[in-house]
């Protein structure tokens, strides 16, 4: 397989990843909020004022890592790499058929 292959897939990995654990992030600041007691040595209404800061910032901004925007990287990506790939190929053995003797 060649470099670059393995840099895409690579870097469609590491946008899955960062997708799910922004989602992950999500979660696990509920579950906190959940959790914490109204224990007077902590201030906690401050704590859950910025987990739900947290919260609303990962939720709205959806961290995803693209090429400056012209497209996102991640799982997807790799299907419409491949999908291109084919018909290129497929456009390719059709010029050589009708060249060809």
């Amino acid at each position: 397989m060649p470099r670059s292959m393995i840099k895409i897939m690579a870097l469609a990995s590491a946008g899955e990843n960062l997708s799910r654990e922004a989602n992950r992030t999500i979660t696990v600041c509920y579950g906190i909020i959940n959790t914490l007691d109204n224990n007077p040595q902590y201030n906690v209404d401050a704590i859950k004022e910025e987990l739900n800061f947290l919260i609303q910032q990962a939720a709205h901004r959806k961290p995803c890592l693209s090429a400056s925007g012209f497209f996102v990287a991640n799982s997807t990506m790799m299907g419409f790499i491949i999908g291109s790939i084919t018909s290129y190929v497929i456009v390719a053995v059709q010029f050589l058929k009708e060249t060809s003797p």
